[in-house]
């Protein structure tokens, strides 16, 4: 396998694993997103190690006069906008979950001053006793 195909095997499982991202925080599955994410990493990993070939393919193509412009340009482009739409997503599940905390905290300080009120000391009904 060549450099070239190596890395368009691996730029293809990147696009796969970043769409499984998407549906991993759209469906709120955050360990499934954590494994998502640790497989990433080790993919990152073998990226850089398969550049070193392929940028040495390239430059060996250019220097026997092939004018070449790298064709992972436009793929990496893409992943980009897939990584900066799944952060995007992740922002506004994060800014929901933020806002129904407070809708939460909000509520749970109403009932604690609402049990204030209204509710009697556990101490009282043996004061009345005596």
């Amino acid at each position: 396998m060549t450099a070239h195909e190596q890395l368009s095997r691996l730029y293809e499982e990147w696009r796969r694993l970043s769409e499984g991202e998407a549906e991993s925080i759209r469906a709120e599955a955050w360990p499934r997103l954590a494994g998502i994410q640790d497989h990433k990493a080790d993919l990152q990993r073998q990226i850089i190690a398969a550049s070193e070939p392929f940028e040495a393919e390239l430059a060996r193509a250019q220097a026997t006069g092939h004018v070449l412009e790298n064709p992972f340009r436009l793929v990496v482009q893409e992943l980009i906008l897939l990584e900066t739409r799944n952060a995007e997503i992740l922002a506004e599940r994060r800014h929901a979950a933020d806002r129904e905390r407070a809708e939460l905290d909000r509520s749970s300080l109403n009932l604690r001053l609402v049990q204030r009120s209204y509710g009697h000391p556990l101490g009282s009904a043996w004061y009345s006793y005596s």
